[in-house]
């Protein structure tokens, strides 16, 4: 399935994260998982590949208020699996194949960084998000 318009989808939000993502940062790195792999005695690599693939997506939002942000993360929110683990299944657009992936990942801590504030709001600098994939 070729690109449908978004870049990830979280629960039934697809095109409402992509308002707020900067799409210049969006990466995601597909990675193969070796077991066993090995060298011989000619030096020669035998790879064990895996049929399981790991993703990792990666990108920032746009610079946002509290009441953005905390929409952007209370929708994230409402979509863990296992809450302490932070863990959710995310969609998502992968380049390499001009396709989508769904899996099941976990999102690791965030930092906040403050540009301002006014008399009622903080307004945050670009907060990166990033999704591993089990």
């Amino acid at each position: 399935m070729a690109f449908s318009g978004y870049l990830i989808k979280i629960g039934s939000y697809d095109t409402f994260f992509n308002r707020y993502i900067v799409s210049a940062s969006y990466k995601v790195a597909k990675k193969i998982i070796d077991v066993d792999s090995y060298r011989d005695a000619n030096g020669v690599l035998h790879r064990n590949a895996m049929d399981h693939l790991s993703y990792t997506i990666e990108f920032e939002l746009k610079p946002l208020d509290n009441v953005r942000l905390e929409t952007v993360m209370s929708a994230i929110r409402s979509n863990f699996t296992t809450a302490k683990e932070r863990k959710l299944d995310v969609n998502f657009y992968v380049p390499e194949d001009d396709a989508y992936v769904t899996a099941s990942c976990y999102m690791p801590d965030i930092e906040y960084t403050i540009d301002h504030l006014t008399a009622g709001k903080i307004f945050y600098k670009n907060v990166t998000l990033k999704f591993i994939g089990y």
